[in-house]
């Protein structure tokens, strides 16, 4: 409406339209407006019009705007009908205040004074009334039906369809509506409120988490920095030793070849002179020549008689070994004591420890084991073979490959790097970390000979100390792996007492080393309670979710020891080895240790767990898990009056891991016919890792009926073994159908 009100407008006046006319040019504007206008520029004979500024040469003639004065006449009728105007004045008549719609007038101020004693209900001014009257009986809205939330005239109470219903009057229902409104209003301000506390520790959490994030950030650049370093510094020093050594053979090939080529020499000046000889045919001169050079011939022949040297070789193993030691060393954050490598002394030049006494090198990389002094041999190298020549019994060690064996007597061993590659399955490799050099002992040892063997390893001292109880000597003996506990563990060998020899070596067990401790896992939280005279025993156990051995061993204890198995959610979708976990209850509650721990280990009875005292006058227990450092609860659950209420009970009706086998080996069928929809029941096994995305498509394939879907799914269950998994999912999404199930089997 207000831009049609700007377009009535003339543009000199700025205000409506009052008799309008056009220019030439097609403006419009008041008629008195433009005349005035035009009558201003009569002397300069040159007209313009005051909108465009288009020139006219002589003055232009007015036209008058039919169709805008009818839009002018209905924007003054509009305005005319809008205000509202008293009822009793006559002339001229008064802006009316309020509006009677019991009588059905309009008051001014003079009029509504005379008008108030009749005490009537007034509304602001208004034309229409129709919406203050009842549409049915044409009479004014009085009262107010809460029953079906209307207003409504006096005759609807009295005789219309809200006859006997409690009705109130406009004044006090406005004030009940007003005050809920207010509390409306109240609770919207105490949630704004607390939307924005909510807001703001957000934000504090938001600037906690991007320090985090970028401290983080920097430390991940300062160790890769370190690293590379580090790296440049191990690549610089292994090349020099690489170029060292490449020199030495060089060296010694290049004047070995330069003395049998010499001696070549000599060799061809004394076949010469023998032929010559031979052409001889007169025996007196024959006999009157002089002999080849004696002293040359029995330089031959003693050097002949001289042992030939070992074949000086270029030593690639020991380097490579040495740089997986180093390379170790530096991705454990450790410093590089393995490194093989010493300064004599500041601005020295570097120098190889191949070429160091054993004493020095054992002081500079510290493995030397002060509780056994070993001897350093030589070995006879073969193609691929070393020979070690023990001649009485001690520890002797090898100064090419670095094995020790301590012999009851003297003893010759024979041996050959073998691969890893020949021996080990795929399950070998995904399942172990290889750590040393795989030694083929060829020589067949009689037992007790050799009382100890001393395998050097990649590891660096941390990682001894930290994976010392994964760490396997093997044997392949007849194509099968046999494992094996080492005698003792050192930041550079591991020994084994009274070996049997075959293809030896020794592994870390991957799984356990890395995987547990860098990527997070399923967890699952068991809980086992019984009541005692006075108190509620609780035990807590956070344990890897896939863990089916494990958890049967807790379970076969906690019975055997009067506990109940209490069934609660349990499953937690991250859990991480190398954190710790908090356990909180009821303030009554005495909890030892609150520490909890998640561990991958073999099966055993002895896996942490956290023990709760609870006074057994608490009818609702609440128990939660936290990790440390965070406020966020991992896991929490509620122990109700029933579930208190089995604790007391004799025995426990449940078992843990083989009542799911049973329960889904006695319900085959049955599962297979009401099973219900499976995508949702897929979606859970395949969060809790039992099946991955290519099976969930195989069973969801299209035209495949239901009852085989849930067929091949069971199968599939069996075959993993995952049956408490599938169970746990299955009590999750209808529980009425496992509860149907486990009473028809009782």
């Amino acid at each position: 409406m207000a831009a049609a009100r700007d377009e009535l407008n003339c543009f000199i006046c700025q205000e409506v339209y009052a008799k309008p006319v056009s220019l030439p040019c097609g403006h419009n504007f008041c008629q008195d407006c433009i005349s005035e206008s035009l009558n201003t520029q009569d002397e300069s004979r040159f007209y313009t019009c005051p909108q465009c500024g288009k020139r006219f040469t002589a003055r232009p003639s007015l036209q008058k705007n039919t169709e805008l004065c009818e839009q002018v006449v209905k924007l003054q009728s509009a305005r005319e009908k809008s205000q509202v105007l008293c009822t009793y004045c006559v002339n001229p008549p008064a802006p009316a205040v309020n509006t009677c719609p019991q009588c059905e007038v309009s008051l001014c101020a003079t009029h509504l004074a005379a008008h108030e004693p009749l005490k009537h209900n007034l509304v602001n001014a208004t034309n229409s009334l129709e919406n203050k009257k009842c549409s049915v009986h044409n009479r004014p809205l009085k009262y107010y039906c809460p029953q079906d939330s209307a207003c409504i005239c006096s005759h609807c109470c009295l005789l219309g369809k809200h006859k006997g219903h409690q009705v109130n009057s406009l004044k006090n229902a406005s004030k009940v509506k007003k005050e809920k409104l207010k509390n409306d209003l109240q609770n919207l301000l105490s949630k704004t409120e607390e939307a924005k506390t909510t807001i703001q520790n957000l934000q504090k959490s938001l600037s906690i988490e991007r320090e985090k994030s970028s401290d983080a950030e920097n430390q991940v650049i300062a160790i890769f920095r370190d690293l590379k370093e580090q790296l440049n510094e191990l690549e610089k020093k292994v090349l020099s030793e690489v170029s060292t050594q490449k020199d030495e053979v060089l060296r010694y090939y290049s004047n070995l070849i330069m003395k049998l080529e010499e001696k070549e020499k000599e060799q061809s000046q004394t076949m010469c002179d023998i032929k010559k000889m031979f052409r001889i045919t007169d025996p007196l001169s024959l006999l009157q020549q002089t002999d080849p050079d004696k002293a040359t011939t029995c330089k031959l022949e003693k050097e002949e008689r001289k042992e030939v040297p070992l074949i000086k070789d270029f030593d690639a193993d020991l380097i490579l070994g040495n740089t997986y030691r180093s390379l170790s060393a530096i991705l454990t954050f450790n410093s590089l004591t393995d490194v093989k490598y010493i300064k004599k002394e500041e601005g020295a030049s570097e120098e190889s420890l191949y070429d160091k006494p054993k004493q020095e090198v054992d002081t500079a990389l510290g493995t030397k084991d002060p509780e056994c002094d070993d001897v350093s041999v030589c070995p006879v190298i073969d193609g691929r073979t070393y020979r070690l020549e023990m001649r009485s019994a001690g520890l002797f060690r090898c100064t090419k490959t670095g094995i020790k064996f301590q012999v009851k007597h003297p003893l010759t061993i024979e041996y050959e790097f073998d691969s890893w590659e020949n021996h080990m399955t795929p399950l070998h490799r995904e399942g172990y970390l290889v750590i040393s050099r795989l030694f083929n002992i060829k020589t067949t040892v009689p037992p007790g000979a050799v009382l100890a063997v001393y395998l050097p390893h990649d590891l660096s001292a941390a990682d001894c100390e930290v994976y010392k109880s994964y760490i396997k000597c093997v044997h392949y003996r007849d194509g099968k792996i046999i494992l094996e506990s080492p005698t003792r563990i050192d930041p550079s060998y591991i020994t084994l007492e009274n070996p049997s020899f075959c293809c030896l070596g020794a592994l870390v067990e991957k799984m356990w080393m890395y995987i547990s401790s860098f990527f997070s896992f399923p967890g699952a939280v068991l809980i086992y309670g019984k009541k005692l005279m006075t108190k509620y025993l609780i035990h807590l156990y956070l344990v890897p979710d896939h863990e089916s051995q494990l958890k049967e061993v807790i379970h076969t204890k906690e019975c055997g020891n009067g506990f109940h198995w209490v069934d609660k959610p349990a499953y937690i979708r991250s859990a991480y080895t190398t954190k710790i976990y908090f356990v909180s209850g009821p303030e009554s509650s005495r909890i030892t240790p609150k520490e909890l721990h998640f561990l991958f280990t073999k099966p055993t009875a002895h896996y942490p767990y956290s023990d709760i005292r609870i006074d057994n006058k608490e009818t609702r227990i609440s128990l939660n898990i936290r990790e440390r450092g965070e406020k966020y609860k991992i896991w929490e659950c509620q122990l109700e009056d029933d579930d208190l209420e089995r604790l007391s009970k004799p025995g426990d009706g449940r078992t843990l891991p083989a009542d799911s086998t049973i329960f889904v080996r006695k319900n085959y069928k049955k599962l297979c016919a009401r099973m219900p929809l499976l995508p949702p029941i897929l979606l859970d096994l395949r969060v809790r890792g039992v099946i991955n995305g290519d099976e969930e498509d195989a069973l969801l394939r299209p035209n495949l009926l239901p009852s085989i879907q849930n067929d091949t799914l069971l199968k599939m269950i069996v075959q993993k073994g995952a049956e408490e998994e599938f169970c746990n999912v299955l009590k999750e999404r209808d529980p009425r159908l496992v509860e149907d199930l486990e009473s028809a089997m009782e």
